[in-house]
């Protein structure tokens, strides 16, 4: 059985300055996912953070931030792609 690490949005919220508001939100917008509809898994930390700072620090508009978050998501697997068929090619090197 695999065992999760949950984090209270409430927690979150706290030692974040955000509302909790801001976090139902974020996942009635789609950004993230929320377990049992109060916590948040340790492994969706980063990604909340990161749309965080897009939204306080640069001011970006959650439709936007939506958008940077599908091209940021494309360019990794487009990442892994070429890492995958580099090394299939040095096979053949």
């Amino acid at each position: 059985m695999e065992t999760r690490t949950l984090i209270h949005i409430k927690e979150f919220c706290d030692s974040h300055g955000v509302e909790h508001t801001y976090i139902m939100r974020l996942k009635e917008f789609g950004l993230i996912d929320l377990e049992k509809e109060e916590y948040l898994e340790l492994e969706m930390l980063p990604r909340v953070e990161k749309i965080l700072r897009f939204n306080h620090d640069l001011d970006i508009n959650l439709e936007g931030i939506q958008v940077i978050l599908d091209l940021l998501e494309r360019m990794e697997r487009r990442d892994q792609q070429i890492r995958s068929l580099q090394n299939r090619l040095r096979i053949y090197e």
